[in-house]
C-alpha cells in the first residue's frame, strides 16, 4: 500500500523543514489557513475560532505563536479594513509547494533498474583515508567522462582534494572544492549553483559529499539530513550522480540509520562500503 510511503514521506519532510509545527493544533491551523488561501478566501480570526481547534483561547495562543515564528501572517482585508485575513508566509508556502513534489515522488518514483548505478548513493567508511579514496575514485570516473566534479567535505579533506586536482594530469573534468558553510542554506545554494551550472553546459555533475563538513562546523545531524533532502531534489531536477560518505565511527547507530534512510526511495538504500 503506497499510503504508508506517502505518510512516511510527509512526516519526514515536516520534521526536517517545518519543525516549528509541533502539535496537532499547529498542523490543523496551518492546513486550514493554507487551504482557504489557495481557494482565494483567506480565513479571518473569527473563522479560526469557529474551527473547533480547542478553545478560542487555545486557537489564538497557537495562532500567535505561528505568527511569531513567521509561518502565518495577518493582513487587513481589502473589502473591510476592520477584518484581519490570515495567510501563510511565502517561505511556508514554498515549503508546502515542495512537499507536494515529495508526495508525488513517493507515489510515482520507479524502483531503480536492476544493475543500474544509483544516482544518490551512500558509502560507509572507517576513517578519513577510506572515505577520501572512495570520493576520489568516484570523481575521477566522472572526470574521465568530462563531468563537472564537486567535492564537499571537512577542511582537512578539502585541502587534499585541491592538491589532488592540481596534480592531476587530465584536464577534461573540472573540480569545485568546498568545505561548506556554517549556514546550511549557503551550503545548499553552493550545490544548487553547481547543478544548475552543469545543466546549462549540457552536462551532468558528479558530487561527492563527506558528512564531516557539518561535523567540523558542529552542526546537528538535522543539518546533514536537510542537505540530503535538497540533493535528492537537485538530482531529480538536473540529473547527475551523488556519493555521500559517512564515517561509521562518528554517528550513533540510530543516527547512522537515519542518514542511510535519506538515500533511495524507502524501498531500498543504495549502499556501498568504502
Amino acid at each position: 500500500m503506497r499510503v504508508f510511503t506517502k505518510l512516511r514521506a510527509l512526516a519526514d519532510y515536516q520534521r526536517r523543514h517545518l519543525p516549528e509545527m509541533r502539535t496537532p493544533e499547529d498542523h490543523e491551523l496551518v492546513r486550514e489557513i493554507g487551504h482557504h488561501q489557495v481557494l482565494g478566501a483567506p480565513l479571518t480570526l473569527k473563522q479560526v475560532t469557529l474551527l473547533g481547534i480547542g478553545s478560542a483561547a487555545t486557537a489564538q495562543r497557537r495562532l500567535g505563536r505561528l505568527k511569531r515564528l513567521g509561518l502565518v501572517r495577518g493582513r487587513r482585508s481589502h473589502g473591510d479594513g476592520r477584518v484581519v485575513e490570515l495567510t501563510l508566509s511565502p517561505a511556508c508556502m514554498r515549503a508546502f509547494s515542495r512537499l507536494e513534489g515529495v508526495l508525488a515522488g513517493a507515489d510515482a518514483r520507479p524502483a531503480p533498474a536492476a544493475g543500474a548505478r544509483p544516482r544518490h548513493a551512500c558509502a560507509l567508511c572507517n576513517g578519513d583515508a577510506h572515505g577520501f579514496d572512495a570520493m576520489l575514485r568516484f570523481l575521477r570516473q566522472g572526470a574521465a567522462r568530462d563531468r563537472l566534479g564537486v567535492f564537499l567535505g571537512p577542511g582537512r579533506l578539502a585541502a587534499k582534494a585541491k592538491s589532488a586536482a592540481a596534480g592531476a594530469r587530465s584536464r577534461r573534468g573540472r573540480l569545485v572544492v568546498s568545505d561548506g558553510f556554517a549556514d546550511v542554506r549557503a551550503t545548499i545554494a553552493l550545490l544548487a549553483a553547481q547543478f544548475a551550472r552543469a545543466h546549462a553546459e549540457g552536462k551532468q555533475p558528479r558530487v561527492a559529499i563527506h558528512a564531516g563538513w557539518a561535523i567540523e562546523r558542529q552542526l546537528p545531524v538535522e543539518a546533514i539530513l536537510r542537505v540530503e533532502d535538497e540533493v535528492r531534489h537537485l538530482v531529480d531536477r538536473y540529473g547527475g550522480e551523488v556519493l555521500c560518505v559517512f564515517d561509521a565511527r562518528t554517528f550513533s547507530g540510530p543516527r547512522l540509520l537515519e542518514l542511510l534512510k535519506a538515500h533511495g526511495d524507502g524501498r531500498s538504500v543504495s549502499l556501498e562500503i568504502a
